[in-house]
């Protein structure tokens, strides 16, 4: 691993999530997820979508994969356009807070803006 690419290689996964049904802002950001995982030279290992899920409910399934996920050893880093799409709520940015070791990536090409 070069100095210019200090993740590179590393297992990643991209989070995605969108309050309503819209393939295309879905298609959008895992778009400017994976190219930013190119760019960088990370492993992209899973996609986790929260589809039709608003960021402030405590209940999103892949979000709660995605965590488990990076607790068991799984993921390394995550990728998001924004983050917002991942964290809205106090809950979620403590749960955030406890899985230490972990990276977080924002896409520099955010389709949100």
């Amino acid at each position: 691993m070069g100095t210019d690419q200090p993740f590179a290689g590393r297992r990643t996964a991209v989070y995605l999530r969108q309050a309503y049904p819209d393939r295309e802002a879905l298609a959008a950001q895992e778009g400017a997820c994976r190219a930013r995982c190119a760019g960088m030279g990370l492993r992209v290992v899973g996609v986790y979508a929260d589809t039709q899920v608003a960021g402030v409910r405590p209940a999103r399934p892949e979000w709660a994969r995605l965590v488990a996920d990076v607790r068991a050893g799984l993921v390394e880093v995550v990728v998001v356009t924004n983050l917002d799409r991942l964290l809205r709520s106090s809950d979620s940015t403590g749960l955030f807070a406890e899985m230490s070791g972990m990276s977080l990536v924002l896409s520099a090409d955010d389709p949100m803006r």
